[in-house]
């Protein structure tokens, strides 16, 4: 009971106060540099809400690789049984995002070059995997193939959505592609898996509309 009336009425309200130290260990639990305009916290029954504004972040040349104007999160009460950071939901709004693939075939998200196994990367999928919920709102993608020198494909009022539920992972997202392409791209899946370490683990359905599309 002390716990949750310091976090309500001391912490949450004054978090714009540890904006520094929040700033920094997601810099350091990231490997990258984070940049946060603004932070504000309330409670959404019983479970905090934090909301940050303007979140930008840096690639290893100190140039700016992604910026999205809202990211909202409500922090999971499993925090505290499993000692780590668990989220009941997470919701990205405005996200403009580049995909890039250079002439080498590397793979390139928002500046930060992506390495070819999974293995590399397993801890921050894994966490991932073990969030309740992720929403991305209103955003836009685009991928550029310099490999194929194709001109760039851009998905615009993308929406996305995934709900883990132990192993078992479902996901939804509906973008509009250029109009030269088609009208609507709609992808559902339903997935069972633990780690996208052991990809062969896997199983599942994809599902995919295309409308008017050539």
């Amino acid at each position: 009971a002390l716990f949750f009336l310091t976090v309500r009425h001391a912490v949450l309200p004054n978090v714009e106060r540890y904006r520094s130290e929040i700033v920094a260990a997601a810099t350091q639990g990231l490997g990258m540099r984070i940049e946060v305009e603004a932070i504000r916290a309330d409670w959404r029954g019983l479970r905090p809400h934090i909301e940050l504004n303007d979140l930008r972040v840096y690639d290893a040349q100190n140039h700016e690789a992604l910026r999205i104007p809202s990211v909202t999160a409500v922090i999971s009460l499993r925090s505290l049984l499993v000692r780590e950071l668990r989220l009941q939901s997470l919701q990205v709004d405005g996200l403009h995002l580049q995909v890039r693939r250079d002439a080498q075939g590397r793979i390139m998200v928002a500046g930060i070059v992506l390495e070819n196994t999974a293995a590399d990367h397993g801890s921050l999928t894994d966490w991932v995997l073990a969030q309740r919920e992720f929403r991305v709102s209103n955003a836009e993608i685009e991928w550029v193939d310099e490999l194929r020198r194709a001109p760039a494909l851009r998905l615009r009022d993308l929406n996305f959505r995934m709900t883990n539920a132990g192993d078992v992972h479902t996901m939804g997202l509906v973008a509009r592609p250029p109009p030269a392409l088609g009208s609507v791209l709609d992808v559902r899946a339903q997935l069972r898996g633990e780690s996208l370490t052991t990809p062969d683990a896997w199983d599942g359905q994809f599902f995919v509309e295309l409308g008017d599309t050539d």
